[in-house]
């Protein structure tokens, strides 16, 4: 069941919502956390039996003893680096691949027979990259710390909270006055006494951090971006409005906001979650929550003001008409047309699918110019997709029957550069290109002429690590772009609107 939740905020201010008890976001690590524990088991199965002494950073004390020991007979060797000392038993083998450093520093140990695997790190971090952490594992960081609601346990002089998955145990832990961030992560079985001694055994070196401390994202900064003049574009004066949210939904995910128009409302994804606004005094008013019964991916308006909704990896559904209407149960990527009738979906192959929702029919075609596909998007009259083959970068753009326009490669630009096209839009005028890996936005007529380039500081007035992975259009021909970019004060990411108008 789709539900839209009244719950309005009051406008005099900006609310900062915190969201809470989020699902663990398996799907993120999933793929690269199978990849580490092959290599590190292949790394950790042919190191040699004896360890050296004196390390840089650290330093083990080599002791012989029985192969097979009892509890009595167990001789112990201590791991000393710069921001942690793990005092280990015999039954543990030290990987020589364990350093340390001023800003780092991890130790890694395993018993390759049983299977077990342990990386102990400590590093001088910001309370972000703990919140964001947690956040994958389906933990608030703001009900740790200020709501103490949740369980710790005590390691080595600092406090854990504890994370699991399908691959392993992780325990978090964050001092903010020291600007540690410590993490455990436990492959194999928890619960093996072993396990729990290596832990014991564990003592972290906290040193008070003299520099500005990051913020906490709760007390951080609200995002602003810096005042920004228009540009022109060939002909055209651009000029791109900021658009503040009224109800700020502070994200640890950068690149994964997405923006929606239809039927009068914006509608803002983040992190999973649809939010609808209304236009307010030259930004948006939070109206309330639009609720689906999985984690949204992605989302899409179209020219009837339907909403739609898509899940990782499926399913995309129709609200807003009908409820439950599913278009499609299962698709990696989608990009929907802006009539809603027809769609394109892909993976990362060269192949790509049509779907006709009207004749419920689809068809594969192969994209030929690329052997891979980063990005497919599709607007009125043309679809464009952004591949690779070898090491370079290619912009594809086809008309609706798919004949080939023009394409567009590093060659073409001003700077020299095509990374990775997030976000293609057509205007009137020609076509809108945001490529987040060079952060820069490609004005492009329809006769192929690259009319500016310009960056998304100078454009947007952004401040650190802007991404736009979002746009749409609105009913008078504007851009509407999602960017999600670090707070000054790095307290979080946030997700911050803009129109473009002129082109």
């Amino acid at each position: 069941m789709y539900i839209l939740k009244e719950q309005r905020y009051s406008k005099s201010e900006t609310t900062i919502k915190l969201r809470k008890e989020r699902p663990m976001r398996k799907k993120v690590y999933a793929a690269w956390i199978l990849a580490i524990i092959m290599v590190m088991s292949g790394v950790l199965c042919a190191q040699a039996e004896t360890v050296s002494t004196g390390k840089t950073h650290g330093s083990k004390v080599n002791t012989t003893g029985e192969t097979t020991p009892t509890e009595a007979e167990k001789q112990f060797e201590e791991a000393e680096q710069i921001h942690v000392t793990v005092r280990y038993s015999s039954d543990w083998e030290y990987s020589e691949y364990s350093y340390s450093s001023d800003y780092g520093s991890y130790v890694e140990l395993s018993i390759p027979d049983d299977g077990i695997y342990v990386r102990i790190n400590a590093s001088i971090n910001t309370p972000l990259d703990y919140a964001s952490e947690l956040y994958d594992f389906g933990i608030n960081a703001y009900d740790v710390i200020v709501e103490d609601s949740c369980e710790t346990v005590s390691i080595g002089g600092m406090e854990f909270v504890q994370g699991e998955n399908d691959y392993y145990k992780a325990f978090f832990g964050y001092d903010q006055e020291s600007a540690m961030y410590a993490k455990i992560m436990v492959y194999g079985d928890p619960e093996d006494p072993r396990v729990t001694e290596l832990i014991d055994n564990v003592t972290f070196h906290k040193k008070e951090y003299t520099k500005t401390k990051t913020p906490w994202y709760w007390d951080g900064e609200v995002y602003v971006p810096k005042d920004t003049e228009p540009v022109q574009v060939g002909n055209f004066t651009v000029e791109a409005e900021y658009l503040p949210i009224d109800t700020v939904y502070p994200t640890f995910n950068n690149g994964y906001s997405k923006v929606a128009k239809s039927g009068g409302w914006y509608y803002v994804l983040t992190d999973g979650d649809v939010s609808e606004y209304s236009d307010e005094d030259g930004g948006l008013a939070y109206e309330g929550d639009v609720y689906f019964d999985f984690d949204v991916e992605n989302i899409f308006g179209d020219e009837d003001g339907n909403l739609y909704a898509l899940g990782n990896c499926g399913p995309l559904v129709r609200w807003g008409t009908e409820e439950d209407e599913v278009l499609l149960n299962y698709c990696v990527m989608v990009s929907l047309h802006p009539s809603g009738k027809k769609a394109v979906g892909w993976s990362y192959s060269n192949s790509i699918t049509e779907y006709d929702f009207e004749t419920g029919t689809n068809k594969e075609r192969v994209i030929d110019p690329v052997e891979g596909i980063n990005s497919v998007s599709v607007t009125k009259d043309y679809q464009a997709v952004c591949g690779y083959k070898e090491s370079e970068t290619l912009l594809n753009i086809y008309d609706n029957n798919w004949n080939e326009v023009m394409t567009i490669s590093s060659t073409d630009t001003e700077s020299g550069m095509l990374e990775g096209v997030s976000a293609f839009e057509q205007t009137q005028n020609g076509w809108v290109i945001f490529d987040s890996w060079m952060e820069n936005v490609i004005f492009v007529g329809f006769d192929g002429a690259i009319l500016k380039e310009i960056s998304y500081e100078e454009l947007f007035g952004t401040l650190n690590w802007p991404y736009v992975n979002g746009t749409c259009m609105d009913e008078e021909g504007n851009v509407i772009v999602a960017i999600t970019d670090q707070r000054e004060d790095a307290s979080c990411y946030e997700t911050i609107i803009f129109k473009l108008k002129g082109f």
